[in-house]
């Protein structure tokens, strides 16, 4: 709230799904134009190209035609299959409790203050992730592309077939984990089943149907 008036901000995050790095950029608008500029100047500019970008389905990411010209592959995911989602949702948090805090402490009192203060916040938020120690990386996220430490200066030597077999060693125990609390079944055509209903809502049913087995597919998916 700047003088009774409710401010909105919005920013892009950029994730480096091999390092865990994070680059998060206010943003005035969602345009292609203006979300492809800052994309090109927040990451590209900066880092090595990229051979893939993952991007939702969002109209703000329609910017194929630019990451063809860089010769990256775009990679869009569905709804229903969010990646790196974990991630931001903890670096947005991380970005709330820092602007609920700067807030408390120096409240805005114009729109620039207010665009200082978010821009510290995200500042706070990057440092504070850059800084801490990951379990999957066993490392931190700054320390992996830069070979040095964030806080001391000493040199970091890291071995990414080494962290990429760790993280599929800690994959492969939480699938075990979940297996345990499934069984095995094999649907027949001729059967009927329940389709569950993507987001229904408090009062709706959760699934519809029963629905007709008319195939088994090799992967375990069905048509119905």
């Amino acid at each position: 709230m700047v003088a009774g008036q409710e401010i909105k901000f919005r920013a892009l995050t950029i994730i480096d799904l091999v390092t865990n790095l994070f680059e998060i950029v206010r943003i005035k608008d969602k345009t292609c134009a203006n979300v492809t500029l800052q994309f090109e100047n927040a990451w590209l500019a900066r880092y090595p190209r990229p051979a893939t970008v993952i991007h939702d389905q969002g109209t703000e990411f329609d910017f194929q035609n630019h990451l063809n010209l860089h010769r990256i592959e775009p990679r869009s995911i569905s709804a229903k299959n969010p990646q790196a989602n974990a991630f931001c949702k903890r670096m947005h948090q991380t970005i709330g409790n820092s602007l609920r805090v700067l807030v408390t402490l120096n409240h805005p009192f114009n729109i620039n203050d207010a665009e200082q203060l978010v821009d510290t916040a995200i500042a706070n938020a990057v440092y504070a992730h850059r800084c801490s120690y990951h379990g999957t990386i066993t490392a931190t996220p700054r320390s992996l592309p830069f070979h040095r430490d964030m806080i001391l200066d000493l040199p970091m030597e890291a071995d990414l077939q080494l962290i990429q077999q760790h993280r599929q060693q800690l994959i492969d125990k939480e699938l075990i984990q979940a297996n345990r609390r499934r069984f095995a079944y094999d649907y027949q055509p001729g059967q009927e089943v329940l389709k569950f209903c993507y987001k229904p809502n408090k009062l709706d049913p959760r699934a519809d149907g029963p629905y007709c087995i008319e195939r088994v597919h090799s992967n375990g998916t069905l048509t119905i």
